[in-house]
């Protein structure tokens, strides 16, 4: 019988948080060369950015702008803050760091790429279930040439319930795996329709949290994405 395999994109299968932190470093120093550096620091304009993109998501879903908005926004209000001019050359360079992210080169997280060797040397039928912008998504999987190991691609604006029904079509939900670092967009979805989860323990942030039912058993934890092909030959036949 076939079966199904949903993964994830975003720090399943591919490094993002780290890119946006070197990002989010770059802008907090660049910040601080602006204004007083004994006034601020890395981490607080971190957080205080962080804060505000997590806001905008929350407010209005995972656009692309947040997080470069977020930056452009901490910049304006620090200038009020230390009654200082805000340079608008200054906040378009943040602006701009901050937007690139999402083009750069996705490193692969280890036991990537054999993942999808395995899945598909095995007759799983692929599936990159991910979330954001779509024209976004779309690019990074094109760009890391693994479009030849994927049946299908498959972009919402806010991963659930419903994005995941309509994303099973009429596929039997007890011959899918969804594989993924995030609770809430991941793991609990995957549980809800009866599908196996299997958890992987890669970073992910606030927005992405989530409580889980651990003691269900479809849940699988996984530390990395190399443990995954022996625990999908065990349990899903």
């Amino acid at each position: 019988m076939q079966r199904f395999a949903f993964v994830d994109w975003d720090d399943t299968l591919k490094v993002t948080n780290a890119l946006y932190d070197a990002a989010s470093q770059e802008n907090a120093r660049k910040i601080m060369a602006y204004f007083s550096p004994a006034k601020l620091n890395v981490r607080a304009l971190q957080r205080r950015a962080h804060a505000i993109d997590l806001a905008k998501t929350h407010a209005a879903g995972l656009r692309p702008d947040n997080y470069p908005e977020a930056w452009a926004e901490l910049f304006y209000e620090l200038a009020e803050e230390h009654g200082k001019r805000a340079c608008p050359h200054i906040a378009a360079s943040l602006y701009r760091r901050a937007a690139e992210v999402v083009h750069l080169p996705q490193p692969d997280y280890p036991g990537a790429r054999d993942l999808l060797l395995t899945l598909r040397k095995n007759g799983w039928e692929v599936t990159i279930w991910t979330s954001g912008d779509e024209s976004v998504q779309k690019a990074k999987v094109k760009r890391s040439g693994y479009e030849t190991l994927i049946d299908r691609l498959c972009v919402a604006p806010e991963k659930n319930v419903d994005s995941l029904l309509q994303a099973l079509e009429d596929r039997d939900p007890s011959r899918v795996c969804v594989i993924g670092n995030s609770p809430r967009a991941d793991i609990a979805p995957a549980l809800a329709v009866g599908a196996w989860a299997f958890h992987v323990q890669h970073s992910t942030w606030e927005y992405d949290e989530a409580p889980l039912d651990v003691e269900h058993p479809r849940y699988v934890p996984v530390d990395s994405l190399k443990e995954v092909p022996a625990k999908l030959a065990l349990i899903v036949s």
